[in-house]
């Protein structure tokens, strides 16, 4: 009998040898596994990873070419960036932002095997390519190359940031670089700036040049050649009887010109939105077409440092001219190297007549600038009120406060119409016609007369403003120099100058109402 066959010999159980082989398998599986995880783990950044490993702040430039054409955008400041190159223009930087983050947070696919940089086989160098170069504050130059379009997946075939052969890039990554540089100009007409950090506006109607100048926080329009009369009937005759509001200058006369018309033609000038940017490539079919170098309207912005884009050719200015309107929609411009389709609300306010610029209000001197207001009817003081300090907000009415009555004010909660409306209101009244002045007797009628009282902190201490608002009396509207649309009209009168004018009935309208409460 052999070793192997004696009655000695233990046997495994039945089933128990197969169940520890399948467990060796496993444990080997397992282990294979680990392994080439940890094998993948270590060529990820070789393979596949973030397209640009360098945080946005980092990056102080891009250099973008397609179709012959090159573009350099350049970090000047915080939210401050130029375009230059095969054109010129204002950028965003809140989307140029965006393209940022979405690029250095994009994704390549792995390094295709058998592969070199810029493979010839995926058209690097026909001209729907493109390349992007990153410009980084510590001197560093990347190049991203984008070639041709996969038709199965829609990503493309892309080289370059150190790789070592080609690879993919999502078609959303390609569709970022296409859109450029129109993606991340400004859509905007021009970057937002106020009337009041304006010295002067230089407006050109065809080939005649118009000036608004910004002088002791107002603003007057240069008089045309054709005189007083070209701008507007109302304002001649009130520069016949008055004097506030006309400069007389070794270079011609200036007239007061209407604050709120010049404040909306500015941001009309510059908030309008951008509907459309045509291609570069397109930029002089377009200017020829819509007659932009001999333009309808053009504007020019004057102002100490207005412009914030260092690459523009004047630090104090910015520019644009406009084509005659497509429609009550649209308008075409050319601004600086661009032409661009923007919303016809900019048009409307362009077409408007030259005398629209003028001030025709009853008031020369803002009832908003004043501390204090009270208004009396028939003697009787209606309400009074105070301005606070403190920035404005929109029109300033929320500055105004009630002080009489004081326990049912109009701004107490009980009515929406208080101290600061009438204020704003008081503000927008038109002067329907300015009449010869007169001294005394009075020209109003003393039944629901009507006293204002608006008083101005000056250096010299406050100043107090005084006029009177009523029905003329029958010897007035006998008198009357022009015919009035109405059988009994309102005029504002001041007892210390004798100014007269033909105003609306606001006034009185607000203090009945208010008489009656």
């Amino acid at each position: 009998m052999t070793s192997g066959s004696g009655p000695n010999k233990r046997r495994l159980p039945a089933g128990l040898g197969l169940t520890l082989l399948m467990l060796l398998v496993a444990v080997a599986l397992v282990l294979t596994t680990v392994w080439i995880r940890g094998r993948r783990s270590e060529q990820a950044i070789v393979l596949s990873g973030p397209l640009l490993q360098v945080p946005t702040e980092r990056i102080s430039g891009l250099m973008f070419t397609r179709q012959g054409g090159q573009y350099r955008f350049d970090r000047q400041g915080p939210d401050v960036w130029s375009l230059s190159g095969a054109t010129s223009d204002f950028l965003d930087a809140r989307s140029l932002g965006f393209l940022l983050t979405n690029l250095t947070q994009a994704f390549g696919g792995p390094v295709l095997p058998g592969t070199e940089p810029e493979d010839p086989r995926y058209d690097f160098n026909t001209p729907e390519a493109m390349r992007l170069t990153f410009f980084t504050t510590e001197g560093e130059r990347m190049t991203l190359a984008v070639g041709a379009l996969n038709p199965v997946t829609g990503h493309s075939y892309a080289s370059g940031l150190n790789r070592a052969g080609c690879f993919m890039i999502a078609a959303e990554t390609r569709q970022a670089l296409v859109g450029l540089p129109g993606s991340v100009e400004l859509t905007t007409l021009l970057p937002a700036v106020s009337d009041t950090s304006l010295v002067g506006i230089e407006l050109w109607r065809g080939r005649t040049k118009h000036h608004l100048e910004r002088r002791d926080s107002r603003w007057w329009l240069k008089v045309p050649a054709l005189g007083l009369a070209a701008l507007d009937e109302r304002v001649a005759a009130y520069n016949r009887y008055y004097f506030d509001r006309i400069r007389h200058e070794t270079d011609g006369d200036w007239v007061l010109a209407a604050t709120a018309v010049v404040r909306a033609l500015v941001h009309e000038t510059t908030r309008t939105v951008v509907k459309e940017i045509k291609p570069v490539n397109e930029t002089t079919v377009w200017r020829e077409k819509w007659g932009l170098d001999t333009p309808w309207r053009t504007v020019r912005l004057l102002g100490p440092g207005i412009n914030p884009d260092p690459g523009a050719r004047s630090p104090d200015a910015m520019e644009l001219a406009f084509g005659v309107p497509l429609s009550s929609l649209m308008i075409p411009v050319k601004r600086r190297e661009v032409v661009l389709v923007a919303d016809g609300q900019a048009g409307q306010t362009l077409e408007a007549p030259l005398g629209e610029l003028t001030n025709r209000l009853a008031l020369t001197r803002p009832a908003m600038e004043a501390s204090a207001l009270e208004i009396r009817r028939d003697g009787r003081l209606l309400v009074s009120g105070e301005k606070a300090e403190g920035p404005r907000e929109i029109d300033g009415r929320e500055l105004w406060k009630t002080t009489i009555p004081s326990a049912t004010g109009p701004q107490d909660g009980n009515s929406s119409y208080g101290v600061g409306e009438i204020i704003v209101d008081m503000d927008r009244m038109p002067m329907l016609a300015a009449l010869p002045p007169v001294k005394e007797p009075s020209p109003l009628q003393a039944r629901e007369l009507v006293e204002v009282a608006l008083t101005y902190d000056e250096a010299g201490g406050a100043q107090r403003e005084v006029f009177q608002v009523g029905f003329l009396t029958d010897t007035a509207r006998k008198n009357l120099p022009i015919e009035s649309e109405s059988a009994s009209p309102v005029a504002l009168w001041r007892p210390t100058t004798g100014q007269l004018l033909l105003v609306n009935d606001f006034l009185l309208v607000t203090s009945r109402n208010l008489a009656n409460r």
